[in-house]
């Protein structure tokens, strides 16, 4: 057995427990959008972050205009983000801009309070096989489709409970969202 009096094996102690720790996004109080820069995960590397936590999952891009349009009825956002907040819902949001830049802008434009990654290509190619629709029923060879705005709801235990609920503000979506938590 070593001791840990050696700076170095401190060191090496101290970051295996940061790495560790670092797989589980801890209840953390936002005020202010949060961003996760890892653009090689999976959604289930994404929602596995909150474990323990029920995540409303909302896609957006900041080209899109309905999703700009549901995004800037700031009385909704507030409100929901403080529900989130207040029952220890994350809010997820996972945009499908190509470019950080555009995205960043919007976001120093339209604070939304949660956490945020942008698509990257392993990601945005998992979301479309998994979560798209044909794009024509008769001509399944065309392939899949993923329309944004969408919106999702994971419980606890990472299981998506809903994978097209309605926007923030949604009456719905707040019944889901207390369902599930009063579920425990």
């Amino acid at each position: 057995m070593f001791k840990l009096s050696h700076p170095k094996l401190l060191v090496i102690a101290v970051l295996l427990i940061l790495l560790s720790a670092s797989n589980t996004i801890a209840q953390k109080s936002l005020t202010k959008p949060e961003f996760i820069n890892d653009t090689t995960s999976s959604f289930e590397m994404l929602t596995s972050r909150f474990k323990g936590r029920v995540i409303f999952v909302d896609f957006w891009a900041s080209w899109c205009v309905p999703c700009r349009n549901e995004l800037e009825k700031k009385k909704d956002t507030k409100a929901f983000a403080d529900f989130a907040q207040k029952n220890n819902i994350v809010i997820l949001y996972i945009s499908d801009d190509r470019n950080e830049k555009d995205w960043k802008n919007y976001l120093s434009m339209n604070p939304l309070i949660g956490y945020h990654a942008l698509t990257g290509s392993y990601l945005k190619s998992e979301i479309r096989s998994r979560f798209g629709v044909p794009k024509s029923i008769r001509h399944p060879e065309l392939g899949t489709a993923f329309f944004i705005p969408r919106h999702m709801i994971v419980d606890k235990d990472g299981k998506i409970i809903d994978n097209n609920a309605g926007g923030q503000g949604n009456l719905k979506v707040y019944n889901q969202l207390k369902s599930l938590l009063a579920a425990d």
